[in-house]
């Protein structure tokens, strides 16, 4: 099986990947627990805390697919690259 992407490129995207679930989750979890700082802005736009924490989970959800889908490009590039057949 062949990689969709290059080697350099799937670790780009693991990586970002890793860093927006964790930044996402953060800010889901300071929003949740509705976090002063962050309340002060949603004070005029009828948004609640659990709201947006929901809505930053959904795209922790979508940064997972991208995690796996890269990581696994990842794996497939190492395993290509110790298997030659001549």
């Amino acid at each position: 099986m062949k990689p969709l992407v290059s080697a350099g490129l799937a670790q780009g995207c693991t990586g970002l990947s890793l860093i927006g679930i964790i930044f996402l989750s953060v800010l889901s979890f300071l929003f949740a627990h509705e976090a002063e700082a962050l309340m002060h802005d949603l004070a005029g736009s009828g948004l609640t805390g659990s709201q947006v924490a929901k809505t930053c989970i959904g795209a922790v959800v979508i940064y997972t697919v991208f995690f796996l889908f890269c990581g696994s490009q990842v794996l497939v590039a190492r395993y290509q690259n110790r298997v030659q057949l001549s």
